[in-house]
C-alpha cells in the first residue's frame, strides 16, 4: 500500500478525492431540501476558506522564506487572471449549481449526471492541454450521454417533476462544466506553484465574490435559520469538511501528480461511492434502470479512460 502510494500519488489521491467527495455529498443531502443554496454555499465556501489559510503556513513551513513569499508568490499577470476566473467559476458558480442539483434530483441521480465529468476533462485537456482524445473516449462519452438519458427517464418515471427534473440535470451539467474548466484553466499553475496555495487562494476569491450576498436581508436571515438546528449545522460542517476542504486538496493533488484524463476516470468512482451510501443512509432506490444508467456511465468512463 505504502508503495502504491509512493509510486502513484497522484492516482492514490484521485481515488480519495471520490470517496472523501461521496461522503460530503451524503452530508449535504442529509443537511436538507430547505437550505438555502446561497447561504449553504456562502457558509461552505468561507470554512473551507479559513481552514485553507490555517494550514498553510503549516504545510508550506519547510519552503516559506517570509510571509509576503507565502501568500503573493511571483506570477504572470496572466496566471493571476486564470486564478481568479478560476475561483469564480469553480467556487462561486460550478458549488452552487452542484448544490441546486442536489436538491432537485438528489445524490444518486445527480452522481449519474457527473458521468459526464470524465468526457469533458478528456475533451478540455485535448483542447487546451494537447493530451489525445482518440476515438475510443468519443465512444466512450457516447456511453455516458446514454446514461445521463436514461437515468434522468427512470428519474421522471418516479413521480419528480419534470421541471424539476429538466432544472436539476440543467444544474447539474452546469456544475460540470464549471468545475472541469476551473482545473484545466490553471493545471500548469498549481502543477508548479503550492497547491495548498492556490487552493487557498480560489477559495479565498469565489468566497469575497460571494459577500454582497450578505447584504440580502433574505440571505442573511437563510443563513441563521440554515445553522439554527444543531443536527443540520453539523452535516454542513462535515460536508463542508469532507468536500471543499479534503475532498478538494485531494482532486487538485491527482491532478498535479497524473495526467489530466486519468485523475479524471479515478474522479468518477465517485458516482459508485455515491450510489452505495444514498442507498444505505439517504435511501435513495436502486432501481433497475439506474443501475442499467449506473454501469453505462461507469463503463463509457472506462473506455474515455483507455
Amino acid at each position: 500500500m505504502f508503495y502504491f502510494l509512493s509510486t502513484h500519488p497522484g492516482e492514490v489521491a484521485a481515488v480519495l478525492t471520490a470517496f472523501s467527495w461521496s461522503v460530503a455529498v451524503v452530508f449535504f443531502r442529509l443537511a436538507g431540501e430547505n437550505s438555502s443554496s446561497l447561504a449553504f454555499n456562502l457558509f461552505k465556501s468561507a470554512f473551507a476558506t479559513v481552514l485553507f489559510f490555517l494550514i498553510l503556513p503549516f504545510a508550506e513551513w519547510g519552503q516559506m522564506t517570509s510571509l509576503k513569499s507565502l501568500l503573493f508568490p511571483v506570477l504572470t499577470q496572466k496566471e493571476w487572471v486564470l486564478l481568479t476566473v478560476s475561483g469564480i467559476l469553480g467556487v462561486t458558480l460550478g458549488d452552487l449549481f452542484f448544490l441546486m442539483a442536489i436538491k432537485r434530483i438528489g445524490a444518486s441521480l445527480n452522481a449519474l449526471i457527473s458521468c459526464i465529468y470524465s468526457p469533458l476533462v478528456m475533451l478540455f485537456a485535448f483542447l487546451f492541454l494537447d493530451e489525445t482524445m482518440p476515438l475510443i473516449g468519443v465512444i466512450g462519452g457516447a456511453f455516458v450521454v446514454t446514461a445521463v438519458i436514461v437515468a434522468g427517464n427512470t428519474h421522471s418515471i418516479e413521480g419528480v417533476d419534470r421541471n424539476r427534473l429538466a432544472s436539476g440535470i440543467f444544474y447539474a451539467v452546469l456544475s460540470e462544466i464549471a468545475m472541469v474548466a476551473a482545473v484545466i484553466m490553471i493545471r500548469d499553475i498549481f502543477r508548479e506553484q503550492s497547491v495548498y496555495w492556490v487552493l487557498s487562494f480560489r477559495f479565498f476569491v469565489g468566497t469575497f465574490f460571494m459577500l454582497p450576498l450578505l447584504l440580502s436581508k433574505k440571505v442573511r436571515t437563510n443563513l441563521k435559520s440554515m445553522l439554527k438546528p444543531v443536527k443540520q449545522r453539523n452535516w454542513i460542517i462535515l460536508g463542508s469538511l469532507f468536500g471543499p476542504f479534503l475532498a478538494t486538496i485531494l482532486w487538485l493533488l491527482g491532478f498535479k501528480y497524473t495526467l489530466a484524463g486519468k485523475a479524471a476516470v479515478y474522479n468518477q468512482l465517485s458516482t459508485i461511492f455515491i450510489f452505495i451510501l444514498a442507498a444505505i443512509f439517504l435511501k435513495e432506490k436502486l432501481t433497475t434502470k439506474r443501475v442499467i444508467a449506473l454501469i453505462l456511465g461507469v463503463f463509457g468512463a472506462v473506455l474515455v479512460s483507455l
